[in-house]
Protein backbone atom coordinates (compact mmCIF):
# COMPACT_ATOMS: atom_id res chain seq x y z
CA UNK A 1 0.00 0.00 0.00
CA UNK A 2 2.18 2.80 -1.32
CA UNK A 3 0.31 5.77 0.04
CA UNK A 4 0.77 4.65 3.65
CA UNK A 5 4.49 5.46 3.28
CA UNK A 6 3.73 9.15 2.67
CA UNK A 7 3.79 11.57 5.59
CA UNK A 8 0.21 12.71 6.14
CA UNK A 9 -0.75 16.19 7.29
CA UNK A 10 0.22 16.47 10.99
CA UNK A 11 -3.06 18.26 11.70
CA UNK A 12 -4.99 15.30 10.32
CA UNK A 13 -2.91 12.91 12.41
CA UNK A 14 -3.74 14.96 15.51
CA UNK A 15 -7.46 14.85 14.73
CA UNK A 16 -7.37 11.07 14.29
CA UNK A 17 -5.36 10.65 17.49
CA UNK A 18 -7.97 12.71 19.35
CA UNK A 19 -10.66 10.34 18.11
CA UNK A 20 -8.63 7.36 19.36
CA UNK A 21 -8.16 9.07 22.72
CA UNK A 22 -11.90 9.69 22.93
CA UNK A 23 -12.59 5.99 22.35
CA UNK A 24 -10.00 5.11 24.99
CA UNK A 25 -11.64 7.43 27.52
CA UNK A 26 -14.97 5.65 27.02
CA UNK A 27 -13.55 2.21 27.77
CA UNK A 28 -14.91 0.76 30.96
CA UNK A 29 -18.06 2.88 30.83
CA UNK A 30 -21.60 1.57 30.27
CA UNK A 31 -22.13 -0.16 26.93
CA UNK A 32 -24.64 2.39 25.67
CA UNK A 33 -22.28 5.27 26.48
CA UNK A 34 -19.36 3.51 24.83
CA UNK A 35 -21.45 2.78 21.73
CA UNK A 36 -22.53 6.42 21.47
CA UNK A 37 -18.93 7.58 21.69
CA UNK A 38 -17.79 5.03 19.13
CA UNK A 39 -20.59 5.92 16.72
CA UNK A 40 -19.83 9.62 16.96
CA UNK A 41 -16.10 9.02 16.52
CA UNK A 42 -16.79 6.80 13.51
CA UNK A 43 -18.95 9.47 11.91
CA UNK A 44 -16.25 12.09 12.43
CA UNK A 45 -13.61 9.75 11.03
CA UNK A 46 -15.70 9.03 7.93
CA UNK A 47 -16.23 12.76 7.43
CA UNK A 48 -12.46 13.18 7.13
CA UNK A 49 -12.43 10.87 4.08
CA UNK A 50 -9.56 11.50 1.71
CA UNK A 51 -6.37 9.92 0.37
CA UNK A 52 -4.42 10.82 3.52
CA UNK A 53 -6.93 9.46 6.05
CA UNK A 54 -5.70 5.87 6.33
CA UNK A 55 -2.02 6.92 6.37
CA UNK A 56 -2.94 9.40 9.11
CA UNK A 57 -4.62 6.62 11.07
CA UNK A 58 -1.55 4.42 10.79
CA UNK A 59 0.69 7.29 11.86
CA UNK A 60 -1.56 8.00 14.85
CA UNK A 61 -1.44 4.34 15.87
CA UNK A 62 2.32 4.00 15.58
CA UNK A 63 3.49 0.82 17.31
CA UNK A 64 0.85 0.91 20.04
CA UNK A 65 -1.21 -2.28 20.20
CA UNK A 66 -3.80 -0.52 22.34
CA UNK A 67 -4.28 2.19 19.73
CA UNK A 68 -4.49 -0.40 16.97
CA UNK A 69 -7.32 -2.09 18.89
CA UNK A 70 -9.19 1.22 18.88
CA UNK A 71 -8.14 2.19 15.35
CA UNK A 72 -9.70 -0.91 13.82
CA UNK A 73 -13.07 0.28 15.12
CA UNK A 74 -12.68 3.47 13.10
CA UNK A 75 -11.34 1.59 10.09
CA UNK A 76 -14.47 -0.57 9.99
CA UNK A 77 -16.95 2.15 10.92
CA UNK A 78 -18.09 3.03 7.39
CA UNK A 79 -17.68 2.01 3.79
CA UNK A 80 -14.01 0.99 3.64
CA UNK A 81 -11.77 2.67 1.09
CA UNK A 82 -9.27 0.74 -1.02
CA UNK A 83 -6.53 1.78 1.42
CA UNK A 84 -8.62 0.63 4.40
CA UNK A 85 -9.20 -2.75 2.77
CA UNK A 86 -5.48 -3.22 2.28
CA UNK A 87 -4.89 -2.52 5.97
CA UNK A 88 -7.67 -4.98 6.83
CA UNK A 89 -5.84 -7.65 4.81
CA UNK A 90 -2.86 -7.28 7.12
CA UNK A 91 -4.63 -6.70 10.42
CA UNK A 92 -6.95 -9.71 10.06
CA UNK A 93 -4.05 -11.83 11.33
CA UNK A 94 -3.11 -9.39 14.10
CA UNK A 95 -2.12 -11.09 17.38
CA UNK A 96 -5.11 -9.51 19.15
CA UNK A 97 -8.58 -11.02 18.59
CA UNK A 98 -9.96 -7.56 19.41
CA UNK A 99 -8.37 -6.35 16.16
CA UNK A 100 -9.27 -9.40 14.10
CA UNK A 101 -12.92 -9.56 15.16
CA UNK A 102 -14.14 -6.17 13.81
CA UNK A 103 -12.45 -6.85 10.48
CA UNK A 104 -14.03 -10.28 10.20
CA UNK A 105 -17.46 -8.86 10.99
CA UNK A 106 -16.99 -5.96 8.57
CA UNK A 107 -16.25 -8.34 5.69
CA UNK A 108 -19.71 -9.83 6.10
CA UNK A 109 -21.57 -6.62 6.89
CA UNK A 110 -20.01 -4.65 4.03
CA UNK A 111 -20.11 -7.55 1.56
CA UNK A 112 -16.36 -7.47 0.89
CA UNK A 113 -16.27 -10.50 -1.38
CA UNK A 114 -12.67 -9.86 -2.38
CA UNK A 115 -11.69 -10.68 1.21
CA UNK A 116 -13.62 -13.96 1.33
CA UNK A 117 -10.41 -16.04 1.05
CA UNK A 118 -9.26 -14.39 4.28
CA UNK A 119 -12.45 -15.58 5.97
CA UNK A 120 -11.76 -19.12 4.76
CA UNK A 121 -8.34 -18.91 6.38
CA UNK A 122 -9.82 -17.61 9.65
CA UNK A 123 -12.43 -20.39 9.70
CA UNK A 124 -9.72 -23.00 9.22
CA UNK A 125 -7.00 -21.53 11.43
CA UNK A 126 -8.55 -19.09 13.89
CA UNK A 127 -7.80 -19.95 17.54
CA UNK A 128 -10.27 -17.51 19.10
CA UNK A 129 -13.77 -19.00 19.33
CA UNK A 130 -15.59 -15.70 18.88
CA UNK A 131 -13.52 -14.71 15.85
CA UNK A 132 -14.09 -18.10 14.24
CA UNK A 133 -17.81 -17.87 15.00
CA UNK A 134 -17.95 -14.45 13.34
CA UNK A 135 -15.96 -15.75 10.36
CA UNK A 136 -18.53 -18.50 9.75
CA UNK A 137 -21.34 -15.96 10.14
CA UNK A 138 -19.67 -13.55 7.70
CA UNK A 139 -19.04 -16.33 5.18
CA UNK A 140 -22.72 -17.22 5.33
CA UNK A 141 -23.70 -13.63 4.65
CA UNK A 142 -21.40 -13.57 1.63
CA UNK A 143 -22.39 -17.08 0.48
CA UNK A 144 -18.75 -17.33 -0.54
CA UNK A 145 -17.89 -20.60 -2.29
CA UNK A 146 -14.27 -20.35 -1.19
CA UNK A 147 -15.36 -20.55 2.47
CA UNK A 148 -17.69 -23.53 2.17
CA UNK A 149 -15.07 -26.32 2.49
CA UNK A 150 -13.72 -24.77 5.70
CA UNK A 151 -17.24 -24.49 7.14
CA UNK A 152 -18.03 -28.12 6.32
CA UNK A 153 -14.84 -29.20 8.08
CA UNK A 154 -16.45 -27.95 11.32
CA UNK A 155 -19.57 -30.12 11.02
CA UNK A 156 -18.16 -33.01 13.07
CA UNK A 157 -16.47 -30.81 15.66
CA UNK A 158 -17.82 -29.09 18.76
CA UNK A 159 -18.39 -25.86 16.85
CA UNK A 160 -21.87 -24.46 17.64
CA UNK A 161 -24.27 -26.43 15.48
CA UNK A 162 -26.85 -23.65 15.23
CA UNK A 163 -24.27 -21.29 13.71
CA UNK A 164 -23.31 -23.89 11.13
CA UNK A 165 -26.98 -24.45 10.34
CA UNK A 166 -27.53 -20.72 10.00
CA UNK A 167 -24.58 -20.28 7.65
CA UNK A 168 -25.48 -23.29 5.50
CA UNK A 169 -29.11 -22.16 5.37
CA UNK A 170 -27.90 -18.90 3.87
CA UNK A 171 -26.00 -20.83 1.21
CA UNK A 172 -29.08 -22.96 0.48
CA UNK A 173 -27.44 -24.93 -2.34
CA UNK A 174 -27.50 -28.60 -3.28
CA UNK A 175 -24.02 -28.94 -1.77
CA UNK A 176 -25.38 -28.19 1.70
CA UNK A 177 -28.76 -29.92 1.40
CA UNK A 178 -27.54 -33.23 2.97
CA UNK A 179 -26.28 -31.45 6.09
CA UNK A 180 -29.44 -29.39 6.52
CA UNK A 181 -31.61 -32.47 5.94
CA UNK A 182 -29.67 -34.49 8.53
CA UNK A 183 -30.17 -31.83 11.19
CA UNK A 184 -33.79 -31.13 10.35
CA UNK A 185 -34.78 -34.79 10.38
CA UNK A 186 -33.03 -35.39 13.70
CA UNK A 187 -35.67 -34.60 16.32
CA UNK A 188 -32.98 -34.75 19.02
CA UNK A 189 -31.40 -31.60 17.64
CA UNK A 190 -32.20 -28.37 19.50
CA UNK A 191 -35.11 -26.44 18.02
CA UNK A 192 -32.85 -23.54 17.07
CA UNK A 193 -30.78 -25.90 14.90
CA UNK A 194 -33.82 -27.49 13.26
CA UNK A 195 -35.31 -24.05 12.62
CA UNK A 196 -32.23 -22.88 10.75
CA UNK A 197 -32.02 -26.16 8.83
CA UNK A 198 -35.71 -25.89 7.90
CA UNK A 199 -35.10 -22.34 6.70
CA UNK A 200 -32.42 -23.51 4.28
CA UNK A 201 -34.42 -26.52 3.13
CA UNK A 202 -37.46 -24.34 2.60
CA UNK A 203 -35.40 -22.15 0.28
CA UNK A 204 -34.53 -25.34 -1.58
CA UNK A 205 -38.23 -26.06 -2.10
CA UNK A 206 -38.90 -28.63 0.64
CA UNK A 207 -42.50 -28.09 1.73
CA UNK A 208 -42.17 -30.21 4.89
CA UNK A 209 -39.54 -27.80 6.16
CA UNK A 210 -41.73 -24.79 5.39
CA UNK A 211 -44.66 -26.51 7.15
CA UNK A 212 -42.47 -26.99 10.24
CA UNK A 213 -41.73 -23.27 10.29
CA UNK A 214 -45.43 -22.54 9.88
CA UNK A 215 -46.35 -24.83 12.78
CA UNK A 216 -43.75 -23.17 14.98
CA UNK A 217 -45.01 -19.73 14.01
CA UNK A 218 -48.62 -20.57 14.87
CA UNK A 219 -47.91 -22.39 18.11
CA UNK A 220 -44.70 -20.74 19.32
CA UNK A 221 -44.08 -17.66 21.39
CA UNK A 222 -41.64 -14.81 21.88
CA UNK A 223 -38.62 -14.27 19.70
CA UNK A 224 -39.00 -17.73 18.17
CA UNK A 225 -42.13 -16.60 16.32
CA UNK A 226 -40.25 -13.63 14.89
CA UNK A 227 -37.51 -15.91 13.56
CA UNK A 228 -40.03 -18.33 12.02
CA UNK A 229 -41.89 -15.46 10.40
CA UNK A 230 -38.63 -14.08 9.04
CA UNK A 231 -37.72 -17.48 7.61
CA UNK A 232 -41.10 -17.98 5.96
CA UNK A 233 -41.06 -14.51 4.45
CA UNK A 234 -37.63 -15.18 3.03
CA UNK A 235 -38.77 -18.52 1.57
CA UNK A 236 -42.06 -17.23 0.17
CA UNK A 237 -40.84 -13.82 -0.96
CA UNK A 238 -43.20 -12.02 1.43
CA UNK A 239 -42.25 -8.65 2.94
CA UNK A 240 -40.84 -8.79 6.45
CA UNK A 241 -40.14 -6.27 9.18
CA UNK A 242 -39.03 -7.07 12.70
CA UNK A 243 -42.25 -6.09 14.48
CA UNK A 244 -45.18 -7.98 16.01
CA UNK A 245 -47.72 -6.77 13.46
CA UNK A 246 -45.65 -8.28 10.66
CA UNK A 247 -45.39 -11.56 12.56
CA UNK A 248 -49.18 -11.66 12.91
CA UNK A 249 -49.68 -10.86 9.20
CA UNK A 250 -47.34 -13.70 8.31
CA UNK A 251 -49.21 -16.05 10.65
CA UNK A 252 -52.49 -15.10 8.97
CA UNK A 253 -50.98 -15.84 5.56
CA UNK A 254 -50.03 -19.30 6.84
CA UNK A 255 -53.53 -19.93 8.25
CA UNK A 256 -55.15 -18.80 5.03
CA UNK A 257 -52.97 -21.11 2.95
CA UNK A 258 -53.91 -24.20 5.00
Amino acid sequence: MGRTAEKPDPALVRMVRELLDRIAAAEGRENDVREEVLEAAGDEFDALAGPQLVPALLRAVGRSQARRTRAVLLLCSGDPSADAIEVMRVWITDPSPEVRSPIIQSIGIDGLEALAPLLADRIANEDDRFCRDMAVHAAGRLRADVCLPAILELVDTDFPRWRLAQALARYATEDVRPYLARWFQDEQQPHEVRLQAAWGLGKLGEERAADYLGDCLLSGEGADRFRCAQALCDIKGWPFEWDLSNVERTAERVRSAR
